[in-house]
């Protein structure tokens, strides 16, 4: 995957020479295919020259193209500037429209849209263009379902989120969103779906500006590309630079892997509200305010009434400066632990304070000219803490604030997603026996009841030659046995195993190893696969103990878990280097 990329440099050319070298099944952009403009008269030259041999239908200058087409790009701002597009239909032969299309590799499926404001089947989420898409995904079987498309839903770059662009993409069936038009790298975390932006083809970079919720890594120096493999049906993704570095790897999960979703208020929901009211203080906001005297009222449903958008249609209060309406929605919850994350979706037309049981949660401005549908649509998510909820009654209350004008029609509505919690199995920073004297371990170290009273005991992080380390291990020169690994064991209970779907295990990008759950081989990072070939075992990238590098994370399934107890084993390799640093600790989460 590569995005805003089209500048015809050095730059383009250095991610294009790491692309080749994967020789993947097919390359698909994010958009920004064509600068500065999108024109006929540099599109072979910023595309052609250095993606031809994956294109077909090439007819272009640069030599010989594809058998058959293996380069699928996203339309960009840029693209549509001259013309409309016409260099981009011209030289293309994509599926459907051209201008959003899915493309089917085994069990992974690409959804590729056109989110420009100029597309003439819109990109609000009622538009023809979102209802194509939502059609598309419930009808596909893939087990990895990927929606691409050029302006990021969300992002903490210069451009920001793109609330028209923040569709149910979850409910609808999608199992990640990819973006660019930001030039950086990053990847959020929206309860447990990953949004990445990979902007970084070519063109200029971009520092990041405030942090969206749910960012977990954020890279803003570095050119390179985005590889996805799928093996074995497991996917996964790394974002590798442009001379080879590794900065990120993670888990694409499939649609069962991720985080079951509870409605808590859904769209369309009735509501307690009182247009232009004069409140006082902040009785209003509790949960045992007297709002018998404010209307009640359900969102009533837009148009068309099969895309599920809705909203309260009232008159905005007679006034020149500020004034606000008041909305409140009570909810119940029998389990508050139950929920690892919550998602807030608020109208964007007006600034809006939210407060969930008093407390404030978000306070958005108003969205300038946003492209929405004629009901309405557009909402701006944003991730809210799940430990504000309580057992029994909670309260969600929304403040609109109309800033000028007169009486106006108005438009509210919101909803509130609740996503199963993750449950910690073995935390960051635990104890773990470990064996470091360069002597192999006996048979069986990775078994429950394998006697390691004789192994040294100490908590995590564990290493050498790196900052923060708790427990220094002794360095391979230290112990005469350059070539062997080090052994850890770190025990945990779980009550029902059977509780769990998936495992996601999170390791420093240090070294390499294998890690065992109850003696099964369930990961290894940066080693050969077992089929590699004899020889000693190496990491295959240099462990260095980077701050900068994001932690590697693997998905696994969760069959492999016992009640009562359990047990995982590390075998920890040195890098390339043996005397270069090496930091290892683990977590080890569980989704239900």
């Amino acid at each position: 995957m590569i995005g805003d990329f089209g500048s015809n440099d050095e730059r383009e050319a250095s991610v294009a020479r790491l692309v080749h070298s994967w020789d993947p099944d097919l390359v698909a952009t994010v958009g920004d295919n064509n600068y500065p403009n999108g024109s006929a008269e540099t599109i072979d030259a910023n595309i052609g020259q250095y993606y031809h041999d994956f294109i077909a239908p090439y007819s272009g200058r640069y030599g010989a193209g594809a058998r058959t087409n293996r380069f699928f790009p996203a339309l960009g701002n840029h693209d549509w500037d001259t013309a409309r597009g016409a260099a981009h239909f011209a030289y293309f032969e994509l599926p459907g429209n051209e201008r959003y299309y899915a493309v089917r590799r085994g069990a992974l499926e690409l959804f590729i849209l056109d989110s420009d404001a100029r597309e003439p089947d819109g990109v609000s989420r009622d538009s023809l263009q979102a209802g194509w898409l939502r059609a598309a995904l419930a009808g596909s079987s893939a087990r990895y379902k990927i929606v691409l498309l050029h302006h990021p839903p969300f992002s903490s770059g210069p451009h920001h989120s793109a609330p028209t662009l923040q569709w149910p993409f979850r409910e609808w069936g999608a199992t990640a969103v990819l973006a660019g038009h930001d030039h950086d790298y990053e990847r959020i975390d929206r309860a447990g779906m990953p949004y990445v932006v990979v902007g970084v083809g070519g063109k200029h970079l971009y520092d990041f500006k405030s942090t969206v919720g749910g960012s977990q890594v954020r890279i803003a120096q570095g050119y390179g590309a985005l590889l996805i493999e799928v093996v074995d049906d497991r996917a996964t993704a790394r974002f590798v630079t442009a001379d080879g570095e590794v900065l990120d790897s993670f888990a694409l999960p499939a649609a069962a892997d991720l985080p079951v979703e509870t409605s808590l208020i859904p769209a369309g929901a009735r509501w307690r509200y009182l247009a232009g009211g004069a409140v006082l203080g902040e009785a209003w906001l509790r949960r045992g305010f007297d709002d018998s005297g404010w209307r009640d009222s359900a969102a009533a449903t837009g148009s068309p009434a099969s895309s599920g958008v809705s909203a309260i249609g009232f008159t905005k209060p007679q006034d020149s400066g500020t004034a606000s309406s008041f909305f409140r929605r009570e909810f119940d919850v029998s389990d508050p632990a139950a929920f690892g994350w919550l998602e807030l979706g608020l109208p964007t037309r007006e600034e809006v304070v939210a407060h969930l049981n008093g407390v404030e949660v978000a306070h958005t401005g108003r969205e300038v000219n946003p492209q929405e549908g004629a009901a309405g649509s557009t909402r701006s998510h944003t991730l809210v803490d799940p430990g504000l909820l309580v057992a029994g009654r909670n309260l969600l209350a929304i403040e609109l604030v109309h800033r000028g004008g007169g009486a106006a029609p108005a438009r509210f509505d919101a909803e509130l997603q609740g996503f199963s919690a993750t449950s910690t199995l073995r935390a960051e920073g635990g104890d773990w026996s470990y064996l470091d004297t360069g002597a192999a371990p006996a048979p069986g170290w990775q078994r429950i009841g394998f006697d390691d009273s004789a192994w040294s005991r100490a908590e995590a992080p564990l290493g050498y030659g790196v900052a923060n380390v708790a427990t220094h291990l002794r360095r391979p020169g230290e112990r005469g046995a350059e070539s062997l690994p080090f052994w850890l064991r770190g025990g945990f209970s779980v009550a029902h195993g059977s509780a769990f779907r998936e495992l996601l295990l999170r390791v420093p990008r240090s070294g390499g190893g294998i890690v065992f759950l109850n003696r099964v081989e369930i990961a290894r990072w940066n080693l050969p696969e077992p089929d590699a070939g004899a020889g000693p075992r190496a990491a295959t990238a240099s462990a260095d103990g980077s701050e900068s590098s994001a932690p590697v994370e693997i998905l696994v399934a969760a069959n492999l878990l016992i009640d009562g107890d359990n047990m995982v084993a590390v075998e920890l390799h040195p890098g390339r280097d043996a005397e270069s640093g090496l930091a290892f600790d683990l977590a080890l989460l569980a989704v239900r």
